[in-house]
């Protein structure tokens, strides 16, 4: 006869959630002396439920319903399923709801005008880029983190925003190469939530890129024009070359250029002309040009350094511990 243990991973898995998260999940004072234990094996169900969004009365009855899948909103949502949803949805609830509990308390509020935020922001820096982002949305008690486990084996969320009360947390699915790449995701989040489309959820969920959606709600368009704003100073920012073609370093050199006295990002530049004209390749390659002195590849563990700088690792108990799992944090240094 199988023990609790093997039969709640196999019920876990059997329901879609991959065996990383559920590693990922799974108490660190479980043992196989606690088998035995009525109470010990009753705390493994109800640590296992709020760790993964799950209603601990149906996972006491072997069911894994998971709780947050008709609360929240969704958008691009692709070919996921309802079920895929669920896991989802009630995954990143849960996490972001751990993570905005070891979160600093906020200390400024953020003006809901991008073009304030970005004004504020430009008084002492010469751009609006990812670190300041990250220390913006930081210091209002927006947490910001990279997802480093997922629920799904072959689907991933772009991104997602959960709300507690009146904090809230984004949370990054796509693991972008380049710092403009997650500057947008950021920007774009940070726009639901200064827009109020979360007032009556507890989660949005962008499933997929909102750029690759090309039927886009209203909300969907808000957003992306308050991450335009934030980030360039433009609402619907096109541009484009003076030449019929170019190359990646041409692109690199003349975004470099502009950069400074437009105060936007060079490898913003060079994906909104990417994004203006079609012409991928020459942009990605003059990506690889501008930030060609920087580590490059996994912008989210650059993402993650920032959250543990700004979490209170000193607060993390038995209850959230798991998340510095999922974010793979480094707590010992």
């Amino acid at each position: 006869m199988a023990g609790v243990e093997q039969s709640l991973r196999r019920d876990l898995e059997n329901a879609g959630l991959t065996r990383a998260a559920i590693d990922a999940i799974w108490p660190e004072w479980w043992s196989a002396e606690a088998e035995s234990s009525l109470s010990a094996t009753t705390e493994l169900r109800y640590t296992v439920a709020r760790r993964l969004g799950l209603s601990p009365r149906a996972l006491m009855d072997g069911e894994t319903q998971f709780v947050w899948r008709d609360e929240a909103k969704y958008k691009n949502l692709g070919a996921t399923t309802p079920a895929e949803q669920g896991i989802l949805t009630s995954f990143g609830v849960a996490v972001g709801k751990a993570l905005i509990s070891v979160a600093t308390p906020p200390a400024t509020s953020l003006p809901t005008n991008p073009g304030e935020l970005r004004a504020a922001i430009l008084k002492s820096g010469r751009l609006v880029g990812l670190s300041e982002l990250l220390l913006s949305c930081w210091s209002a008690g927006i947490a910001v983190a990279q997802l480093r486990v997922f629920p799904l084996n072959a689907k991933r969320m772009h991104a997602m925003t959960v709300k507690v009360g009146d904090r809230y947390a984004i949370l990054l699915g796509t693991r972008s190469a380049y710092p403009p790449q997650a500057s947008f995701i950021v920007a774009h989040e940070l726009g639901h939530i200064m827009a109020g489309h979360l007032r009556d959820n507890p989660a949005l969920l962008d499933v997929e890129d909102p750029l690759d959606v090309a039927d886009r709600d209203a909300e969907e368009v808000e957003a992306d024009e308050y991450a335009l704003s934030l980030l360039t100073g433009f609402a619907d920012l096109r541009v484009v070359a003076d030449v019929s073609s170019y190359n990646a370093t041409q692109v690199a050199r003349a975004a470099t250029k502009e950069a400074a006295s437009a105060q936007i990002d060079p490898g913003t530049l060079a994906l909104c002309l990417a994004y203006s004209t079609g012409n991928w390749k020459q942009s990605v390659g003059a990506l690889k040009i501008i930030y060609s002195g920087q580590p490059v590849g996994d912008v989210g563990l650059f993402v993650n350094h920032v959250a543990q700088t700004q979490l209170n690792l000193a607060g993390i108990d038995d209850r959230s511990r798991y998340l510095t799992r999922i974010l793979d944090l480094d707590v010992a240094g």
